[in-house]
């Protein structure tokens, strides 16, 4: 059996000891962690994916509706509405 591996990982330990720590950490919690940003990163992706399609949605049925509305007999009622009232032309007094 080769043995030179094993020596090698064994020699970076003894010179390392500082990286102990986090490697226990790491040892620990790695799974933990790796779910916790693996679940934050899906929420952010379906959030966003669920933004983006809902503005695409919703912009798409106020086009279809206002396209709708020009093309019918509604395009003379719209247009008869009257034209909002300016509060310059108000006398106040």
């Amino acid at each position: 059996m080769d043995d030179r591996i094993f020596t090698t990982v064994n020699a970076f330990a003894r010179a390392t000891p500082w990286l102990h720590g986090v490697l226990l950490g790491y040892a620990t919690y790695g799974l933990v962690l790796f779910a916790v940003l693996l679940g934050c990163g899906w929420c952010f992706a379906v959030g966003a994916l669920v933004t983006v399609i809902g503005y695409l949605l919703v912009r798409r049925l106020l086009t279809v509706l206002v396209l709708r509305l020009e093309q019918t007999r509604a395009r003379p009622l719209l247009t008869s509405l009257p034209a909002p009232v300016c509060l310059d032309s108000v006398s106040w007094r």
